[in-house]
């Protein structure tokens, strides 16, 4: 280990024969001094002194506890320690990086104590030669702090780059998805569902003219078209009786009946990207050895017909999508799932060899990869019901949010500063039932727009009703007054987004989750009025709010110990606690204040159940025939409300805890996304509301990008 003092990307000192950390800006000038617990010190120059290496839980576990009997939390404790003193993000880390069911890895910078004491030296007299000309510059200076000092502690959102230069490609009835860029950046062909049509069919249009014209016509899906590297031919997927098909068009192609030349037809329907090397000889894409097997990556030889695999080894349990060649063809881009958490990849093309290097583990599903250029990638990113893209640094998996909400597919051009995307709308509308349900009565329509309203909440008087709007844009809170009909606009975010949001139990206040720079925060808000104010300022998601019975406090879900977990925040003093271990999606307290219940992963079909004063071990008390979906049930005073998925619709249910029955409340038959369908109901158990998705569509816009810095 080390015991020399070292620093860390040059801003960090380290004093392990002391336990401190001195934290100070690039000229080192202004520091800060944190001690730490001898442990907690071992942990982190175990780390260094492996800088680059693969160190494993149980390692650090037997070197820094020895003979002690801990479990692995005490280290995950540690990491999150070290991690919150270090300003260490663990979705976009710089300093130590988690690999998925293995250990950590330091990635910082290591540097000397002798290479400290220099730049130390060497920065304080250049700070003393400028000490004049810095005193002139005063006033901007602090004008400058101010500004820094008012945006960290208000989180004020950056304009997302998305955001700018936004132009409407196409405003057509139907669903326009998957486009591609011709390589003159004149052309973008694309997949379109007409409105008389069940199907996608390809389409071209211009960049710079009315001009557009009908490639295929099918009564299958045609999707996921490539354009060839000289821009003479079009490749793309044809979804027949379970079969995915690759097809090769002309783009000259005048005859939509003839579906082209067939290269190669697979045994499953399979949706993933193609993509053409640059020299024009293969497509990428992803296929199956057979049906049983995980989707693997693949290359095809235009000429012959070949399909090769493109690496040597696998894991079985991860699925090989999204491949893309880099502009030289030196490297392929792509990503691996396992239970929507995506890890992105790059391989470098050896002959013999192909060498893999994990960039990025996103916790969320990845569907589109592009180059941006030689050092990082854009890609589109699905968590929590919005879909943004981003951007990824290939040297440190640092990520950037670009923005966006409900981004269906894209398509990047190198060298060009713009991109087009598939913009998805959602009409959902909100609903309400009165229980219990007679027989033959249909729901009534009581909100709604051309638009989306959804994720409603209703207030404990049973007098108003929140919900979560994009009719003026970005998603924003709105409040409706049962009675009259009339609602108002509570939030106006201008580069964020509204998601889920909670009355408090007096009806005073809600407390709402906000999707930010890529980040999800919550904030407060007064029902009178007023702006939001921050709850929490940090690094890390923090989503998925409950209040507890009497108002003192909020439960949220965190991942600011390095995984999902379910913390508590006291409104008065603004103490953080963390309430659960081994992971937690969703917590409710109970209405008595004695319980937390909690959920936990997607395929762990339960639910657990803490007690908040003896505290200890979370017990499994429940096993539901679903897994309740976060934010999407709501506990009563002796059980639970829930929806419960049959072969043919949705019901929203109540699970009686004490004889473990489950009552059918109001079936859903007319739903097109289960994901959409949001409800609450009333103290009473009179009012039913709840949100469901009633049309789809989608238009393609083109956006400039540009990444700076």
């Amino acid at each position: 280990m080390l015991k020399q003092p070292y620093t860390i990307n040059g801003s960090i000192l380290v004093r392990p024969s002391t336990n401190e950390i001195i934290l100070g800006s690039e000229n080192l000038h202004s520091k800060k001094t944190e001690k730490l617990e001898p442990r907690i010190m071992l942990v982190l120059n175990m780390l260094a002194a492996n800088e680059g290496k693969v160190v494993t839980r149980q390692s650090l576990i037997d070197k820094i506890w020895e003979n002690e009997f801990v479990g692995e939390d005490a280290l995950t404790q540690a990491i999150s320690r070290l991690r919150k003193v270090l300003g260490d993000h663990p979705r976009s880390p710089e300093i130590i990086e988690t690999i998925p069911k293995k250990g950590y890895r330091f990635i910082g910078r290591i540097g000397r104590e002798n290479q400290s004491g220099n730049a130390l030296r060497e920065s304080k007299k250049q700070w003393r030669d400028n000490y004049t000309r810095n005193l002139l510059l005063l006033p901007v200076a602090l004008f400058f702090c101010l500004a820094i000092i008012t945006a960290n502690t208000f989180k004020v959102a950056k304009t997302p780059a998305l955001s700018t230069g936004l132009v409407q490609f196409t405003s057509d009835q139907g669903r326009e998805n998957y486009p591609a860029i011709s390589p003159n950046n004149d052309f973008i062909v694309f997949s379109k569902q007409a409105p008389d049509e069940r199907k996608m069919n390809l389409y071209v249009k211009s960049r710079h003219s009315d001009f557009i014209r009908r490639l295929t016509h099918s009564a299958s899906d045609d999707l996921n078209a490539t354009w060839s590297p000289d821009g003479k031919f079009i490749a793309y997927l044809r979804l027949i009786d379970g079969n995915s098909t690759i097809y090769i068009l002309p783009f000259n192609h005048d005859d939509p009946e003839n579906p082209g030349q067939k290269l190669l037809q697979t045994d499953f329907t399979n949706s993933s990207n193609l993509s053409w090397s640059p020299d024009g000889s293969h497509i990428l894409f992803s296929d199956k050895v057979d049906p049983q097997n995980n989707l693997q990556l693949f290359t095809l030889d235009i000429s012959t017909g070949k399909k090769t695999a493109l690496l040597n080894t696998v894991e079985d349990s991860y699925d090989y999508i999204n491949g893309v060649y880099s502009r030289d063809g030196k490297h392929i881009a792509y990503s691996k799932r396992r239970n929507l958490a995506d890890v992105i990849c790059t391989v470098t093309m050896a002959k013999d060899n192909p060498l893999e290097r994990e960039v990025h583990h996103f916790q969320g599903s990845i569907n589109d990869i592009a180059w941006y250029d030689a050092q990082s990638l854009i890609f589109k990113g699905y968590k929590e019901n919005q879909a943004s893209l981003w951007n990824v640094a290939l040297s440190d998996g640092k990520l950037v949010w670009l923005g966006g909400e409900q981004i269906s597919s894209f398509a990047y051009l190198q060298d060009s500063n713009e991109l087009v995307y598939a913009n998805r709308y959602y009409n959902i509308d909100l609903h309400q039932v009165v229980l219990p349900v007679e027989a033959r009565t249909a729901p009534e329509v009581v909100f709604s727009s051309t638009k989306s309203e959804w994720a409603p909440d209703i207030s404990p008087d049973q007098q108003s009703l929140i919900f979560l709007s994009n009719k003026t844009g970005h998603y924003q809170l709105w409040q409706a007054d049962l009675a009259s009909g009339q609602s108002k606009q509570l939030t106006f975010f201008r580069n964020a987004v509204a998601a889920n949001a909670r009355w408090s139990p007096d009806g005073e206040r809600i407390v709402l989750e906000v999707l930010e720079e890529g980040n999800y925060n919550l904030y407060l808000l007064d029902t009178d009025g007023g702006k939001p104010t921050l709850l929490l300022n940090d690094w890390f998601d923090n989503e998925n709010p409950s209040w507890s019975p009497d108002g003192e406090n909020i439960y949220y879900q965190s991942n600011f110990s390095g995984q999902e977990e379910i913390w508590r925040i006291n409104l008065h003093s603004g103490q953080t606690e963390q309430m659960t271990t081994g992971g937690a999606i969703y917590g409710e307290a109970s209405p008595d204040g004695k319980y937390l219940y909690f959920t936990r992963a997607a395929d762990e079909t339960g639910l657990w159940r803490l007690d908040l004063e003896k505290r200890g071990a979370a017990e499994k008390i429940y096993s539901l025939p679903c897994q309740p979906q976060a934010n999407a049930w709501r506990l009563s005073d002796n059980g639970l409300f829930f929806k419960l998925a049959h072969e043919d619709r949705f019901s929203i249910a109540h699970y009686n805890f004490s004889n473990g029955k489950i009552e059918i409340l109001h079936s859903i038959e007319d739903f097109v996304v289960d994901a959409t369908i949001m409800f609450t109901i009333s103290p009473d158990r009179r009012l039913l509301f709840y949100s469901n998705l009633v049309d789809i569509e989608s238009d393609l816009v083109l956006a400039e990008i540009e990444l700076k810095g």
